[in-house]
């Protein structure tokens, strides 16, 4: 095992994290920023989704951070800030 990397489960709790992070910079509520990732045509993220991935309780797929990041405004790459260090 490659000892530079943390537990998945770390992984998912940091990207929770920023995640929160960049939601409450922006001002919105989980429920808000469900409403914003919500795609035309597809089942979007309800509002225990958003709060059960900033937990780090819930997997997220890398297409899933990249449509909650433009709804947020921000690179997808800043919600892997510190996630590997």
């Amino acid at each position: 095992m490659n000892s530079h990397r943390p537990p998945v489960e770390r992984c998912y709790k940091r990207i929770g994290r920023n995640i929160r992070y960049h939601r409450r910079a922006a001002g919105l509520s989980q429920r808000e920023l469900a409403v914003r990732a919500a795609s035309k045509g597809r089942r979007g993220f309800t509002r225990a989704h958003i709060a059960n991935m900033e937990r780090g309780e819930q997997r997220i797929w890398p297409h899933q951070v990249a449509v909650i990041a433009k709804a947020l405004g921000v690179p997808a790459a800043w919600m892997f800030i510190g996630v590997w260090g």
